[in-house]
């Protein structure tokens, strides 16, 4: 433990460590317009739990189309309004 934020970056991810040693990874995918667009990203588990991750996934346009939480429960889409 040295009081910092560690980033570990990889061709379509990253690790950031935190100060207690917990670990999160951010992964990420190119969109056609060659922007990155995050498409995932995970948590550490808390006392009895295991780690969990959130997810998008992107239409052919790269707008959000299904987004999913911690639970993996389908959350409203912002750009539509819809529950998916």
């Amino acid at each position: 433990m040295n009081g910092y934020y560690s980033f570990a970056y990889g061709s379509s991810n990253t690790t950031v460590t935190d100060p207690l040693g917990s670990s999160r990874v951010y992964t990420f995918q190119k969109g056609s317009g060659g922007y990155v667009l995050p498409t995932s990203k995970s948590q550490p588990g808390g006392s009895g739990c295991g780690p969990a991750s959130a997810s998008t996934i992107y239409d052919s346009k790269g707008n959000p189309f299904l987004s999913k939480d911690y639970n993996g429960t389908p959350i409203v889409d912002p750009n539509f309004w819809t529950v998916i």
